[in-house]
């Protein structure tokens, strides 16, 4: 079943409702996963552009291309990708990291994630995903 307008507007409604989708320094088992909330919403749409925010300092980049390939898929075409360092000590520590990288080593490690995570994307076959 298709979702319908109807559809869309309920599931934009619950997550508005819920206070765990907007993030005000939450723990992270109080967040929604946006992996999850973007697939839901490339399901119920048709023309919306769609941007996942992933951090480069936590994510691993084959986990993030292959999430990002098939969201690409899910959206048929219509996601993107705002590349951002995470800078906060909290949330190092949910890595296991009792320091954060400076802020030129994180943009230099982001730099290298962005080039392996783009050289995933050349190495699969070109009809899967971009």
């Amino acid at each position: 079943m298709l979702p319908t307008i109807k559809m869309w507007r309920e599931f934009v409604n619950a997550l508005c409702s819920t206070s765990c989708f907007w993030p005000t320094r939450l723990p992270p088992t109080r967040s929604l996963d946006p992996v999850v909330l973007i697939t839901a919403c490339a399901l119920a749409t048709e023309r919306l552009g769609l941007v996942l925010t992933a951090s480069t300092t936590f994510s691993q980049p084959y986990n993030l291309a292959r999430s990002i390939l098939t969201l690409d898929q899910v959206s048929r075409g219509r996601v993107g990708w705002n590349i951002v360092t995470t800078s906060d000590a909290v949330a190092g520590l949910n890595f296991g990291m009792t320091e954060m990288p400076s802020s030129d080593l994180r943009y230099e490690m982001a730099a290298d994630f962005t080039a392996a995570v783009r050289a995933l994307w050349d190495s699969w076959d070109d009809g899967v995903g971009r």
